[in-house]
């Protein structure tokens, strides 16, 4: 298990992991997508978050063609934050698209913004 924990860690840093798990092609939208997936190093099994009292997983298909596609959680206290992205199609205009809805997304929150304002400075920043 330990060997298994430092090797996800280290992901980030290193082709190894990545070029062992896919089975196939990756078109560069998806694979924008799945650095920007939580959590970043683990995508095996699929990106899932458990607590207390929730518990969250996604998955995105086709994996390797996803595109404009994403997702985005994270909790906050007592607060679960939950976004999901379509940006209508598999190419990498798509891809940067759901890029920055979720950079813009996480931004927002971490800021303290309301799901409202959250939502607004998302469609504002796509717009710009």
């Amino acid at each position: 298990m330990t060997a298994l924990l430092l090797l996800l860690s280290k992901g980030a840093f290193s082709d190894s992991h990545a070029r062992l798990v896919r089975t196939g092609p990756m078109n560069v939208a998806a694979a924008m997508q799945w650095n920007l997936t939580p959590p970043p190093a683990a995508r095996r099994p699929p990106p899932a978050y458990a607590e207390h009292d929730v518990t969250v997983g996604a998955v995105m298909e086709p994996a390797y063609q996803v595109g404009g596609d994403a997702f985005d959680h994270a909790v906050a206290g007592h607060t679960l934050h939950l976004g999901v992205f379509d940006a209508m199609g598999h190419d990498t205009t798509a891809g940067i698209t759901a890029d920055v809805a979720v950079a813009a997304c996480r931004n927002a929150r971490r800021q303290g913004a309301s799901h409202d304002e959250t939502s607004r400075e998302v469609q504002r920043l796509l717009i710009e």
